[in-house]
């Protein structure tokens, strides 16, 4: 009967464990991808000439 519970609360464990590794992976993606993109949009902005802030007076 002990056994059969560790082996329980062993499995639980390594899914809760996988879980959160897939949770995990799946937020990096998501915030890189989000940088990666407002990124862009700054280097878009960036790119103009004559802004007002860039001209000098």
């Amino acid at each position: 009967m002990q056994i059969i519970k560790g082996i329980a609360i062993a499995a639980v464990l390594i899914i809760a464990g996988l879980l959160a590794l897939i949770v995990a992976g799946y937020l990096a993606f998501r915030i890189a991808a989000a940088i990666f993109e407002q990124q862009e949009s700054w280097n878009d902005n960036g790119s103009r000439k004559g802004r007002k802030h860039d001209r000098k007076n």
